[in-house]
C-alpha cells in the first residue's frame, strides 16, 4: 500500500486543545487565572486587550509584545478562543525579523461579530518558524477578553508588566485579517527526557506493552480487567457510551476493531491498551498530546470537500470554508480510515471514543509487529524494525521513521508521560 494511504496523519497540526498541555518542553504554562509574561523557546511574549470588555459588534485591539533572545526570523500568531475551546478569531504575521533583545509589538483588531456568544475569551500567542514550521513558543491565555451584549461606557486595560522593558520598540500592524491556521505545525520541545515504556506482563492489573507476536486478549477479557476510574471529561459522556461497529475492515489486524466497550474516558483508554497490548500510560500521554482527552477535538483542517467525513462537511463544525480531517482522542484521520466513516451510519471514530482508540491502537500494533516495511523506502532517521514502540508513536504523527518531526513529537509525548499530565489539576479542570 502506498505511503499516502497508511494509518498515520502526516504532519498533523497539533490542535488548539492539544496545545493546552505543552508545558515543560516548550516552557509553556498550561493555564493561568490571570495573564502573565511567558518566556520559552527563545522568545518572550505578552498580550493586552483594549478594551478588556467589549460589546458585540464592537472592535477590540490586542497588543502582543514579542522579544527574541537571538537574531532570528519567525511567524507570530494570535488566536482567540471561547471557554469551550472554539476558535473565534485568528491572525498572524509571517517572516518577521527579530533583533536579539529588541521587542516588536504586534497589534490586531478583532471586530466582535454581532452574534458572538457572550462570556470570557482567552488570547493565545504562538511563534513558529516561517511558513508554519516548527513551534518555538506558545503563550496560552496571554490575556483575556470579556464579550458582553454591549460595550460598557468605561473600560480598563491590563496594567503593564512590572518588568522593565527595553528602550526600543517596533510596532507592527498585521497584513492579514481573520484566517485559519494551516494544518502543518510541528512541535519542537527544547528538552529531551527518555522514558522507556515497559515490556513485561501487567503487574497488579496494569496494562503494559506486550512484545511482538504476543497473543492479544479479547474485547471481553479486557473489559473484565479494566479498573474503575473516575470521569475527568464529562464532555465525552455521549461518545464514551457509544459502542463502535465490528466487521468494517478485513485488512489484517483491523478486522479486530469493534469499539465494543463503554465507560469513563480513562476506562476506555485502559480497555484499548489491554486489547492491543500497549502501555496504558503511553496511551494516556499521547491522547493528551493529541486531544487533551477531548473526543470532540478536530484537527488537520482542510478546504477539500473530499477530505471531510460524512455528516461533517465544509463549515459544519464551526470552521468557515474548512472541515477537520482528524478526529477524537487519538485524532483518527478520515482520509486514511475511510472504511471507519461510512455514509450510512453515524457510528464513527467521531461519535465513539472506544472505536477511535480501537482503530488508532490497531494501527500502532501493525507498526509494532513490523508490518510497515515500506518505511525503509523513504527518508528516515534509522531503519524501521519491529518492536520499537516509540518509533511507532512518532510515525503516527509524521508518517516517517525517526525523522526530526517524529523525534520532536516523541519527546513531547515523553514529556507528558514524565509529568503524568493527566493527573494534574489543570488537566482535570479542562472543559
Amino acid at each position: 500500500m502506498p505511503a499516502a494511504n497508511r494509518p498515520f496523519r502526516i504532519r498533523h497540526a497539533v490542535v488548539a486543545i492539544g496545545l493546552l498541555g505543552l508545558t515543560a518542553t516548550l516552557g509553556l504554562p498550561v493555564d493561568r487565572a490571570a495573564a502573565a509574561r511567558v518566556t520559552g523557546g527563545g522568545f518572550t511574549s505578552d498580550a493586552s486587550a483594549a478594551p478588556t470588555t467589549v460589546g458585540r459588534g464592537s472592535p477590540v485591539t490586542i497588543s502582543i509584545p514579542v522579544t527574541a533572545s537571538t537574531n532570528r526570523t519567525a511567524l507570530v500568531d494570535v488566536e482567540v478562543y471561547d471557554s469551550a475551546g472554539r476558535k473565534a478569531y485568528q491572525t498572524y504575521w509571517d517572516s518577521q525579523s527579530f533583533t536579539a533583545g529588541v521587542p516588536r509589538t504586534y497589534r490586531a483588531t478583532w471586530t466582535v461579530p454581532a452574534n458572538q456568544a457572550t462570556g470570557s475569551y482567552r488570547v493565545d500567542v504562538g511563534i513558529f518558524t516561517p511558513g508554519w514550521g516548527q513551534l518555538f513558543h506558545w503563550n496560552r491565555a496571554a490575556t483575556t477578553i470579556t464579550v458582553g451584549t454591549a460595550s460598557p461606557t468605561t473600560t480598563t486595560t491590563r496594567p503593564p508588566s512590572t518588568t522593565a522593558a527595553p528602550t526600543t520598540t517596533t510596532t507592527v500592524k498585521p497584513t492579514t485579517t481573520t484566517t485559519v491556521k494551516p494544518t502543518t505545525t510541528t512541535v519542537k520541545p527544547t528538552t529531551t527526557t527518555t522514558v522507556a515504556p515497559t515490556t513485561s506482563a501487567p503487574p497488579s492489573g496494569r496494562f503494559t506493552t506486550l512484545p511482538p507476536t504476543s497473543p492479544l486478549p479479547s474485547d471481553a477479557e479486557c473489559a473484565a480487567r479494566v479498573r474503575p476510574a473516575a470521569e475527568v471529561r464529562a464532555i465525552n459522556v455521549v461518545q464514551n457510551h457509544t459502542r463502535g461497529v465490528a466487521g468494517r475492515s478485513n485488512d489484517r489486524l483491523y478486522a479486530r476493531v469493534t469499539g465494543n466497550f463503554v465507560g469513563t474516558t480513562d476506562e476506555i483508554i485502559q480497555w484499548a491498551s489491554c486489547k492491543w497490548g500497549f502501555d496504558e500510560d503511553v496511551v494516556r500521554a499521547q491522547s493528551a498530546v493529541e486531544s487533551y482527552w477531548d473526543q470532540r477535538a478536530g484537527g488537520d483542517l482542510t478546504s477539500d470537500p473530499s477530505h471531510c467525513p460524512p455528516f461533517h462537511g465544509i463549515g459544519v463544525d464551526g470552521h468557515p470554508g474548512q472541515c477537520p480531517d482528524s478526529w477524537g482522542l487519538q485524532q483518527v484521520r478520515f482520509t486514511t480510515f475511510r472504511w471507519a466513516f461510512p455514509t450510512n451510519s453515524t457510528i464513527s471514530p467521531i461519535t465513539s471514543t472506544a472505536y477511535n482508540l480501537d482503530i488508532a491502537l490497531a494501527a500502532r500494533r501493525l507498526c509494532y509487529e513490523g508490518s510497515e516495511t515500506w518505511l525503509n523506502q523513504f527518508e528516515r532517521g534509522r531503519d524501521y524494525a519491529a518492536g520499537d514502540l516509540w518509533g511507532c508513536v512518532g510515525m503516527w504523527f509524521s508518517g516517517r521513521w525517526y525523522t526530526q518531526p517524529s523525534v520532536d513529537y516523541i519527546n513531547v509525548v515523553k514529556s507528558y508521560l514524565t509529568q503524568r499530565i493527566w493527573e494534574s489539576d489543570n488537566f482535570k479542570q479542562y472543559h
